[in-house]
């Protein structure tokens, strides 16, 4: 076979002006020949790339418990990778937690809005940390406060929030 035979054969590959090549499939027995006009020639057998493998199996998170606590902080932690910009906002929002409904309070009206656009990634990170099934619900609002007193009196004065110093 000449030259123009084999590259419509795919039996012979040319390079690339960088130098690379790549194959469709390499059948058994193949071997590959490298020449660089007029300076050297290698050849080595063709093998397959081996199929790869997880070193270990991918456990499904475990459910959370009716009496354990929300894992805030990695879910926070798990949004930097799927949603960096939600990430940072999540830092400083407070939650609440009813074992089935995530209700995150972003406080501001801009603040829900960019939480809401992440809705997708931010339910696959609760089911990540063990919450199959869950809600998320993002509201506006700042979370009200645990003291029937406290809240009483924001209530009274038309609003605000708690700060702690």
């Amino acid at each position: 076979m000449n030259r123009r035979e084999l590259l419509k054969s795919g039996a012979l590959t040319v390079t690339g002006p960088d130098g690379r090549f790549s194959f469709g499939s390499v059948p058994s027995g193949a071997r590959i020949v490298v020449r660089a006009s007029g300076f050297a020639e290698k050849t080595q057998p063709a093998e397959a790339p081996a199929p790869k493998t997880l070193e270990k199996p991918v456990e499904p998170p475990k459910p959370l418990g009716p009496e354990q606590p929300f894992p805030w902080a990695e879910f926070v932690a798990n949004m930097k990778t799927s949603s960096p910009g939600a990430h940072s906002i999540l830092g400083k929002c407070d939650y609440s937690f009813d074992g089935a409904t995530l209700t995150i309070f972003a406080g501001k009206p801009f603040t829900k809005k960019q939480l809401d656009k992440s809705l997708p990634a931010m339910q696959a990170v609760l089911e990540n940390v063990g919450v199959q099934d869950g809600v998320i619900t993002v509201l506006e609002t700042a979370k009200p406060s645990d003291d029937s007193a406290i809240a009483a009196a924001l209530d009274i004065m038309g609003g605000g929030e708690e700060v702690a110093l």
